[in-house]
């Protein structure tokens, strides 16, 4: 049994220092590792050394240069300063902390530890203290001095990869687990107590701990004299701010957060980007339909949704689609939109612009000024002529010029202008690579309407977006003529984004035996519901079953911005026997899908992850944009198999068994708390 014991107990090796070190140290005059000189001034002449050695050899490529004398052809001062640039780079390195340098130059020393001289000595010695009958903890001397302010039952939060160690009493400190490391530092702890604030996460388990300093900016935030948006500037520790803002929430409303989870989060990722202010964050399960057979190729859809009952009905319609030999998807038209809207005096002036921007001799040069950041041009003091002269030839015999590109996949496609009086409402469309799109081409409109100002200089940008002023620095007013995150026939009509169509044609036998209806069924009910019902109801872009469904759980799933599915929901499904009646044709148009694979929620690893199911993480490295229109593609894809099984499920009364079989809660909710 002893030896049983002694085998399942890894060996803890002690190490013992063979002198001295005294933890704080006198560093008044005290004398460098590199020159026997004190440290400030060994520091001072290893700058001096640093730029002045700098300085001398960019002057005498310089020289080199301007003489066409080979670079590497080198004198022996030059060599000199070429060491003693690499001595003092190192230095420099070693003295500011990085470690690389640090393990390269400083060796540990080989007597302050005997450690690994007494390995064997160790064992015995542990396996000895081991035999004793006191718990195993209490082998180990880490007596703890006597601490009255120490308050019992702290807990160290778990951070990642961090192990949590657990310290309740002074009594407890002398009994850790066998062979765990044990930190006897504590005879180096302030008397001050932390101030522990509690939070329950699944499994009632402690997992905040907050010192003294955080209970003082805690208190702060409470009181209002510090904002809450500045957490994250002020700590420089995102996940820090996070803990102290839900905090300072919890005491300022009084009503706990405790379901809403805070670790397992990088709030570095979302900072300036995705979200302001984070207290946690939601969890949403995610589930896979498929696979869809689009195109030739399987798809694996991944879906967040909290509605029962969506993702086994689009799988049964991608079941549907892959037995019947698959679907295809065509992308359209491809180009994000945006329209700011102008004012002048009179509203001929504002036909006259409208005149001007719709002539396509005047195309090619607002396309060039779209795609090229030329505002040092702008300010010339040119005449028109000259300077739509000087323009044009700068950017087309000059490469240089290409670094002034507003974007570098934005390009001007299409204007299209609307006039309600004095106002005048301009409707740009730009590729955008495989991004959404909608800054790039912010920043391009914004080179066309300084460009215009020289033709038409009592133009008036009315109104003014205060988050591209303060992102861009310039001023540009979003009309709602594009029109973003609302129903609107312009979008319907013209496309906003992606726009694609699916087809499919779905074998009699599966409608019967995987469908459980039949194709007249489903032709009748697609008639009735999804085009004279929408009709009836003045739908605008809503001629479907549900295709938002579909649309907005995998816009959570890949990153896209949810409140896009209003416009990218537009869609119609339209449903015909063919082939004598036999088989079933169904479709779906959708003209305004807008998705991105680069930029904003994309980049988070979850949503990555999704996306690199889907085989479109990130930017094409073949293509520009070819992985944003494959994804427009598999949610049209998706879109089709939903309402396929959806409309399938009414045509044969299913809809509602189904969902009170697998959309509702089996648990007692009078028995839950509040």
């Amino acid at each position: 049994m002893e030896a049983s014991r002694r085998s399942a107990v890894k060996p803890v090796i002690v190490l013992k220092p063979s002198k001295r070190v005294p933890l704080v140290e006198d560093t008044t005059g005290k004398a460098s590792d590199a020159l026997p000189l004190p440290l400030y001034l060994t520091n001072a002449v290893f700058f001096t050394l640093f730029f002045s050695v700098v300085y001398f050899l960019l002057s005498r490529w310089r020289e080199k240069i301007r003489a066409s004398i080979p670079l590497h052809a080198v004198t022996f001062p030059e060599i000199v300063a070429v060491f003693a640039l690499v001595a003092s780079l190192i230095y420099l390195l070693g003295f500011f902390g990085i470690d690389f340098v640090q393990s390269l130059i400083i060796r540990p020393s080989g007597d302050v530890w005997s450690g690994e001289d007494d390995e064997e000595g160790n064992e015995v010695l542990l396996r000895e203290e081991d035999a004793r009958t006191v718990p195993c903890g209490q082998a180990l001397d880490c007596s703890v001095p006597s601490l009255p302010h120490m308050v019992r039952n702290v807990t160290a939060q778990r951070l990642f990869d961090e192990k949590p160690v657990r310290v309740s009493t002074e009594e407890d400190a002398r009994k850790v687990s066998c062979g765990q490391a044990v930190d006897c530092s504590l005879r180096s702890l302030p008397p001050r107590p932390p101030i522990v604030t509690s939070q329950k996460l699944f499994h009632e388990k402690t997992v905040i701990v907050t010192t003294e300093e955080d209970e003082e900016i805690i208190k702060s935030v409470v009181a209002g004299t510090l904002p809450s948006y500045s957490l994250e500037s002020k700590l420089g520790d995102c996940k820090r701010a996070a803990a102290i803002r839900r905090e300072a929430l919890q005491r300022l409303t009084g009503r706990s957060l405790s379901g809403l989870p805070l670790d397992g989060f990088d709030y570095e990722s979302i900072l300036g980007q995705c979200c302001e202010m984070p207290v946690g964050y939601v969890q949403i399960p995610v589930g896979i339909a498929g696979p869809l057979l689009l195109n030739g190729r399987e798809y694996l859809v991944p879906m967040a949704t909290t509605e029962g009952c969506l993702v086994a009905s689009t799988n049964r319609g991608c079941k549907a689609i892959h037995l019947s030999g698959g679907a295809t998807s065509i992308l359209l038209k491809d180009g994000m939109t945006r329209a700011p809207v102008v004012r002048f005096s009179t509203a001929k002036r504002a036909a006259e612009l409208k005149f001007y921007l719709e002539d396509p001799e005047n195309f090619d040069t607002l396309a060039v000024v779209f795609n090229r950041f030329v505002r040092f041009l702008l300010n010339s003091g040119l005449n028109d002529s000259k300077f739509k002269l000087i323009l044009c030839w700068f950017i087309e015999n000059f490469e240089f010029l290409g670094g002034c590109r507003s974007s570098r996949f934005g390009r001007l496609q299409s204007i299209k202008c609307a006039i309600a009086g004095k106002n005048l409402y301009l409707r740009f469309t730009s590729s955008t690579g495989d991004a959404m799109g909608m800054n790039m081409v912010s920043k391009g409109v914004q080179n066309v309407l300084d460009f215009l100002q020289t033709d038409f200089p009592d133009m008036d940008v009315i109104g003014i977006s205060g988050w591209i002023t303060e992102i861009y620095g310039f001023v540009l007013d979003e009309g709602n003529f594009c029109s973003d995150k609302k129903p609107a026939a312009v979008n319907w009509i013209e496309g906003r984004g992606k726009s694609v169509v699916c087809e499919a044609i779905i074998e009699g036998d599966v409608v019967r035996k995987v469908l459980k209806t039949s194709v007249e069924s489903l032709v009748e009910l697609n008639m009735l519901k999804n085009l004279t019902g929408s009709a009836m109801a003045g739908a605008l872009g809503g001629f479907n079953a549900h295709a938002s469904n579909i649309v907005t759980a995998i816009y959570i799933a890949t990153g896209q911005d949810p409140a896009q599915n209003v416009e990218s929901s537009h869609c119609i499904t339209m449903m015909e026997a063919v082939n004598d009646g036999k088989d079933l044709h169904i479709s779906v148009t959708m003209p305004s899908v807008e998705v991105g694979t680069v930029g904003g929620g994309t980049q988070l690893a979850s949503q990555s992850a999704c996306l690199n199911l889907l085989g479109v993480k990130g930017a094409s490295k073949e293509v520009a944009g070819a992985n944003s229109r494959m994804l427009a593609t598999i949610v049209a894809g998706a879109v089709l198999a939903g309402e396929l099984s959806l409309m399938s499920a009414l045509a044969a009364g299913q809809l509602v068994k189904s969902h009170m079989k697998y959309n509702r809660s089996s648990k007692d909710m009078s028995n839950l708390s509040s």
